[in-house]
């Protein structure tokens, strides 16, 4: 498994880790591990931790399909991607956050996990 998920209730925030290699199918496997957490909401903040990952084996059109369907979450609920800049996967968090504007207007990109928290707005023990 490429990625390991986690619901903090009490901070309405969902973080979702990948690392090594991620392919179309762990993005898919993710949604649908999220979508049977106890107490996770889609209305909710998530994050998806991209720092750790080496590879992405991801077509564009996959990237781009992903982006424009309709979000499992809700529209007002902010979307932190964090990824370090100059590498491939925040080459891609950002494609993803341009192909889905349209579904997703609260797309944020950062490089650390507390600045993700600070986007939000929810500093959960430690991470400040």
């Amino acid at each position: 498994m490429a990625f390991s998920t986690s619901v903090d209730v009490a901070h309405e925030t969902v973080l979702i880790r990948f690392h090594g290699t991620v392919t179309v199918q762990d993005f898919v496997r993710g949604r649908e591990e999220l979508d049977a957490l106890p107490g996770w909401s889609p209305w909710f903040s998530h994050i998806f931790d991209l720092s750790s990952v080496s590879k992405i084996d991801l077509p564009t059109d996959a990237l781009r399909s992903m982006a424009t369907a309709p979000p499992m979450f809700d529209r007002k609920a902010l979307q932190v991607l964090i990824a370090q800049p100059g590498t491939l996967s925040f080459g891609l968090a950002r494609m993803f956050q341009t192909f889905g504007t349209a579904q997703r207007p609260n797309v944020h990109i950062v490089s650390t996990l507390p600045e993700a928290y600070e986007i939000i707005g929810r500093h959960p023990k430690g991470t400040r």
